[in-house]
């Protein structure tokens, strides 16, 4: 069956490509709880403090052999220092990660980005509040993120999210990724878990 641009079975081997291509970041492993929690840990940790602009191998080169661009280097940081924060307010387990990050940055006198403390200092005064947790089981973050961005890759191929109801034939980017999860065997997640997981995901800062 042709759905979108894709026949079902492509749809499947494209969700089942998508989720080993995403799954693991910087070595960390997203569809397992422990592995979501070191992956927010370490991404926290590389943009609460300020690097040393001279030898940070995250500097920007200027393309001149052993020279770095500070300008270049700040603008760098304040994007992920930004995204940081954007990511914190809608996850709770990042905005906790960035918690403590920064707690043992000040213990350690690291110097802050202005961006994150006039965060922090909003959160001591309650003008920042933790992102609700998420439904269900929050060690199941990390997957549930990766089931998402599954979808919405389908979605944007062309697919339907959810075209059918629950005892139809299966034609839908949520069932194509149900069947990659257990090819894959990383989960056994049914279409309507699925389904679930894609309608109460946040895609405001990723799906078009």
């Amino acid at each position: 069956m042709n759905i979108g641009h894709l026949d079902y079975q492509s749809a499947v081997e494209q969700a089942k490509e998508f989720i080993e291509d995403n799954r693991f970041h910087n070595g960390f492993d997203m569809a397992t709880p422990e592995g979501y929690k070191s992956y927010l840990t370490d991404y926290a940790a590389r943009y609460a403090a300020c690097p040393h602009l001279s030898g940070w191998s995250g500097n920007i080169r200027t393309g001149e052999a052993g020279e770095f661009d500070d300008q270049e280097t700040q603008s760098f940081w304040y994007r992920y220092v930004e995204g940081l924060i954007i990511g914190a307010e809608t996850d709770a387990q990042l905005f906790q990660a960035v918690l403590l990050r920064t707690a043992s940055d000040i213990e350690e006198g690291a110097v802050l980005h202005p961006k994150l403390r006039k965060w922090i200092v909003q959160y001591l005064r309650g003008e920042v509040s933790p992102p609700p947790k998420p439904k269900g089981r929050m060690e199941s973050t990390g997957l549930h993120i990766l089931i998402a961005h599954a979808v919405g890759d389908l979605v944007g191929s062309g697919m339907q999210p959810t075209s059918r109801g629950d005892a139809s034939p299966a034609v839908s980017a949520c069932d194509a990724v149900a069947d990659a999860l257990a090819q894959l065997k990383i989960n056994s997640i049914t279409f309507k878990t699925v389904k679930r997981i894609w309608f109460d995901c946040d895609k405001s800062q990723w799906i078009g």
